[in-house]
């Protein structure tokens, strides 16, 4: 079901609409779920100003604030590489051809936008070994 016949199932209009067509397509841009482009990198794919980005995505954290923290693309592949696959700083820049200090950056940045990073944990798989540990069966 696209959007038009959703909208007449359900009795809506343009009106209707949180955000408008001009901060979905921007969103779209921003997102890590989507492109991730940086605000500058948005603004010149817009032909506009980083202003008018900036703009657009404050009135997009009272309008949607679940869409938000963003990540860049950059920060989200440093976000999996540490929260996924555990990986340490040095093998992240050595992905990326940056230097460590680099990643650190990346790092701070998610930590000032309030986005916890927590390393992967290991789940222990069952053993025959470790049938002295197991102090009742299932």
């Amino acid at each position: 079901m696209n959007e038009e016949d959703y909208k007449k199932k359900h009795g809506l209009t343009d009106k209707d609409r949180v955000i408008t067509k001009r901060e979905e397509e921007i969103i779209r841009l921003l997102h890590h779920d989507f492109e991730g482009l940086t605000e500058d990198e948005a603004a010149e794919r817009l032909g506009c100003t980083q202003q008018n980005i900036s703009d657009a995505v404050a009135r997009l954290k009272t309008k949607a604030p679940q869409l938000f923290p963003m990540m860049t693309s950059k920060q989200k592949f440093v976000y999996d590489c540490i929260t996924e696959k555990d990986l340490k700083y040095d093998e992240i820049a050595m992905l990326l051809q940056v230097d460590k200090r680099a990643v650190n950056r990346v790092i701070e940045q998610l930590k000032l936008k309030g986005i916890k990073i927590s390393r992967a944990t290991k789940t222990q798989r069952y053993e025959d070994y470790l049938d002295s540990e197991i102090r009742e069966k299932f």
